[in-house]
């Protein structure tokens, strides 16, 4: 009866948390349509901003205190998991039927766990429910650290600094949350040890991209491009087993390697989701809540295989066809296929797609292990101990200074600090990444996730670094700066102004990205040899048009040299990717006697991204971000609030730009048109196309930054 009451009471506190909180973010919600067209923008929860000098999460904490429970404490809640920018790395706290605080008192949230505890800030106690929005600064994904929260008391002026008087609390149980983690976290046999559902997720945004490919190749009428990303298509799904499809001699994998099905003895992400959600429900401390989600994970995660599988036989059958004709209707059923997959289907037409046979996908699936991590408030019965939050450091020169290492972020990306300071790196993400100086003045060597570095700065100075794997010298990429300045300047906030950048390593250095070649177009003189520079996560290949050169598949990394003796004009495309005759991922290198690299595309930059344009005091009410094939440019952009934004759809193909949490959305429209939006707060935005990008920041993607 009383795991009845708790399931009840989590479901009620659901609907209050999506009623108060603004529901499912529009990107992230199924919707009942067969193609996932845009949904309409639903309210964004809002936040207090965190600033890059709050107290980094896990640091170590000093010793908890002994707290006490407020013995007439009442109410209830829950916390729910979300996401933000990346996965999980935003909490809503809803609270309900607690009384107004006494005068002089506030009520605050915090997360909790193994050794270290997370002020979520002050709870609105005027309101039933009152609730809270919480955003890692950093977008660390929270479930990894914490797994209780703490409804607190103390003097208003205090009341983020003490939690001494408990009076709720939840936490996830032992043994369960092993499992959710795995889902939702990390596990140790997969690629960079991604947790199941987030594979997933990763995995199939890869394979819908590679279906509108599919797609976009049979329009073109071009056959040999059709069986090759069928080859893609099939071996993304079968990861380790993949295979030489369309004939050409090689084995191309866009994907990470783990497959979505069952493959060898690897589960695939699919399998391995289902499996570690009944695990966690079959733990002895399961609660009716987790058992219940975790069968929602399992229904969902039935139909996703159901579709993968017939993806990859219709997949298979185009490899193996005689002529282009014959592909038509299996590459149409890719496309829908996938995107199902993902979105799901409302099969019994109630306009809702649920956790049900034949209906919920992806999307479903992740959502449900998401409420599967949910944790129910109850009064405190007894003192449970909230570790003590770390003090920062004072704010005047701090002599220690932190940076989070997130996936192709350094956070704060320029910070200025005292001569004398040690700077420690701490890697929240989960590829692999660097610290290396400019000017190899020092380096980490390479750090993997939960790794940490440090550095004292006893010069003055002004540092620039950046990371071997995903950035590049003179702020290219994931890379970022440290100014050591003396005792009496190093409290001064940093110059708007950068300094100037150093050289570039290499003039004719070609950055490959994620679905770019940076620059796209590079003059170089007779004799030159240019050099591609891998610093994304997928699979790419740097091939000539004319089949002159070809670099293979090249890894996060690695690199491909070519000389160019004769003058001329040679177009070249990642076959993952792009196509020849400049469609997707594709560049240019134009070779002529006195050639100098395009001035249009700089292969360095300052700090801030390369194709961002620092803007001017006066910036103009009204912009135009231009659509090009596949690609947002500029890539950054500053304005300020109350400023209108018009993407301009200048390339062949339709785009959107869609937020990343669902606050804008233009819907996808075609070449010629255009679409705007007027930003009225403050913020940073992430946005991308939703037909050749993913909200994790894959592929077609930008950045808004409203001032």
């Amino acid at each position: 009866m009383n795991h009845y009451k708790a399931l009840v009471a989590m479901v009620m506190i659901a609907a209050l948390l999506l009623a108060a909180c603004g529901g499912t973010p529009a990107a992230e919600q199924p919707t009942a349509a067969a193609a996932p067209t845009a949904a309409a923008a639903a309210p964004t929860p809002t936040f207090e901003p965190v600033a890059d000098t709050e107290p980094t999460v896990g640091a170590a904490p000093t010793a908890p205190p002994q707290p006490t429970a407020a013995p007439a404490a009442r109410g209830g809640g829950a916390l729910a998991w979300r996401d933000q920018v990346l996965r999980n790395d935003q909490v809503l706290v809803a609270v309900t039927g607690m009384p107004a605080p006494a005068a002089g008192q506030a009520y605050a949230a915090w997360l909790g766990g193994k050794d270290s505890s997370l002020p979520l800030g002050k709870l609105n106690a005027g309101s039933d429910p009152a609730t809270l929005t919480f955003v890692s600064p950093t977008n660390d994904n929270l479930l990894g650290t914490f797994d209780r929260i703490y409804i607190t008391q103390a003097a208003e002026a205090d009341v983020l600094t003490n939690n001494q008087t408990v009076l709720l609390s939840g936490a996830l149980p032992e043994k369960a949350l092993v499992h959710i983690r795995h889902v939702l976290f990390s596990i140790g046999n997969t690629p960079n040890k991604i947790g199941f559902a987030l594979g997933l997720r990763q995995e199939t945004d890869e394979l819908l991209r590679h279906a509108q490919f599919l797609k976009d190749a049979l329009d073109a009428g071009d056959f040999g491009l059709v069986k090759l990303h069928a080859e893609h298509i099939a071996n993304i799904i079968e990861g380790a087993e993949a295979h030489d499809l369309n004939g050409d001699g090689k084995i191309q994998n866009p994907g990470d390697g783990f497959g979505l099905l069952q493959n060898g003895t690897q589960d695939g992400y699919i399998k391995g989701m289902a499996d570690h959600a009944k695990l966690a429900a079959d733990s002895p401390d399961a609660t009716e809540a987790i058992k219940l989600h975790a069968g929602h994970v399992q229904i969902a995660g039935e139909n996703t295989r159901i579709r993968v599988q017939d993806i990859h036989d219709h997949a298979v059958k185009i490899a193996a066809a005689g002529g282009l004709a014959d592909t038509q209707q299996d590459v149409l059923s890719v496309l829908a296929l996938a995107q199902q997959t993902i979105q799901g289907v409302d099969v019994n037409q109630d306009e809702q797609i649920g956790p049900v046979p034949g209906e919920g996908g992806v999307l479903t699936a992740y959502q449900h292990a998401q409420l599967m991590a949910g944790i129910p408030l109850a009064p405190a019965q007894a003192a449970v101990p909230a570790p003590a939050a770390a003090q920062p450091a004072p704010a005047a020169q701090p002599q220690t200074v932190n940076i989070e290492i997130g996936d192709n972020t350094f956070t704060p990306n320029k910070i200025t600090v005292p001569v004398g300071a040690t700077v420690v790196w701490t890697h929240k993400g989960q590829r692999k990444h660097t610290v290396t100086a400019d000017d190899g003045a020092f380096d980490s060597g390479t750090l993997e996730a939960g790794g940490s570095f440090k550095q004292t700065f006893a010069k003055a100075g002004t540092f620039p670094y950046f990371c071997t794997f995903h950035g590049g010298k003179g702020g290219a990429g994931m890379a970022a700066t440290i100014v050591v300045a003396d005792q009496s300047a190093a409290a001064q906030p940093a110059a708007a102004a950068p300094t100037a950048a150093p050289a570039p390593a290499a003039a004719n250095e070609v950055v490959i990205g994620d679905n770019t070649f940076t620059p796209k177009e590079i003059s170089v003189p007779v004799g030159a040899t240019v050099v591609w520079a891998h610093k994304g996560q997928r699979k790419h290949t740097v091939t000539a048009d004319d089949g002159a050169f070809n670099s293979g598949t090249l890894e996060a990394g690695g690199s491909f040299k070519q000389t160019f003796d004769k003058p001329g004009t040679y177009a070249y495309f990642c076959e993952f990717h792009g196509g020849a005759g400049g469609g997707g991922m594709a560049g240019v290198i134009k070779v002529g006697d006195g050639g100098a690299p395009a001035a249009a595309a700089p292969t360095s930059a300052p700090p801030a991204p390369p194709t961002a344009t620092p803007p001017p005091a006066n910036v103009p009410a009204a912009v135009t971000v231009s659509m090009k094939d596949f690609e947002f440019a500029p890539l950054e952009i500053t304005i300020k609030a109350g400023a209108t934004i018009t993407w301009s759809n200048d390339g062949a193909k339709p785009h959107s730009a869609t937020a990343s949490d669902g606050s804008f959305d233009t819907a996808i429209f075609q070449p010629g048109q255009s679409k705007s939006i007027t930003f009225s707060k403050p913020g940073k935005f992430a946005y991308y196309c939703q037909l050749h990008g993913t909200p994790d920041g894959n592929g077609m993607v930008g950045t808004v930054i409203v001032e």
